[in-house]
């Protein structure tokens, strides 16, 4: 499987239907909706994490049949909505506990997927990065969203903490083969640049170094709801002036 993963507007969707049109493979897709988030519902005064949830049942069933396709592309992993909620937990805007059964969800979600079939295909954990300023100008070329940030300026505070917690993630990670893609040196939609990036993919599936467990999955979701958390204080209020943030 190759999972394509990355900081808010890399260009995971795009990247990811396009290496399936190069590979002749599935591509397995979630589209974007971004005020669909818990704090984009904190925001209009009610939190909700139906999508989540929604997510959790599709995205299992499809790498339980995905599991020996090493070509098949998901362009959002489930550790995603973990570091995600948890994020959304240390600034306040879900309860601790919420982000943790979710996690307990996932667990057991994974406990019913055949993982020892795993290593008869080759996986690979592909992270696009942006810099900061070049992700939120990105952000904010979908007008409904820059009007939540610019009316709603914590979540200004969101977007920074992700970035950040994006990249300590992928640093930390280590239980499958994985790929930084910097973005901004490729255009996704150009069939040219996906076949360089799907040719370095070939070149680590050539020799791979991991198998995946079911224990080595968890270990990384748990690691994404403890040690990384740049937050210190559940309870530090966080805000952005409106004269700090990109206009």
């Amino acid at each position: 499987m190759i999972i394509v993963s990355g900081v808010y507007s890399s260009g995971k969707t795009t990247l990811a239907k396009n290496l399936a049109k190069y590979f002749h493979s599935k591509a397995h897709i979630v589209e974007s909706r971004q005020t669909d988030n818990p704090l984009y519902d904190k925001a209009k005064g009610t939190i909700s994490c139906s999508y989540d949830e929604d997510f959790l049942m599709e995205r299992m069933k499809q790498i339980g049949e995905a599991i020996t396709e090493p070509y098949t592309v998901f362009d959002r992993s489930v550790y995603e909505d973990v570091l995600r909620m948890k994020i959304s937990a240390d600034l306040g805007f879900l309860d601790q506990e919420e982000a943790e059964d979710y996690f307990a969800r996932i667990n057991k979600r994974l406990s019913e997927i055949p993982l020892d079939r795993s290593n008869e295909a080759s996986q690979i954990f592909l992270f696009l990065d942006l810099p900061f300023h070049d992700m939120i100008d990105r952000i904010y070329q979908v007008p409904k969203v820059k009007e939540y940030i610019m009316t709603h300026p914590f979540l200004y505070e969101y977007y920074q903490e992700a970035h950040l917690r994006y990249r300590e993630w992928f640093e930390n990670y280590h239980y499958s083969e994985k790929l930084r893609i910097n973005a901004l040196d490729y255009d996704f939609n150009n069939m040219d640049d996906v076949a360089k990036v799907a040719k370095q993919i070939e070149e680590i599936y050539q020799n791979p170094k991991f198998e995946i467990t079911y224990d080595a999955i968890v270990d990384n979701m748990r690691q994404s709801l403890v040690n990384n958390n740049s937050i210190q204080s559940n309870s530090r209020h966080f805000y952005v002036t409106q004269r700090e943030m990109p206009t």
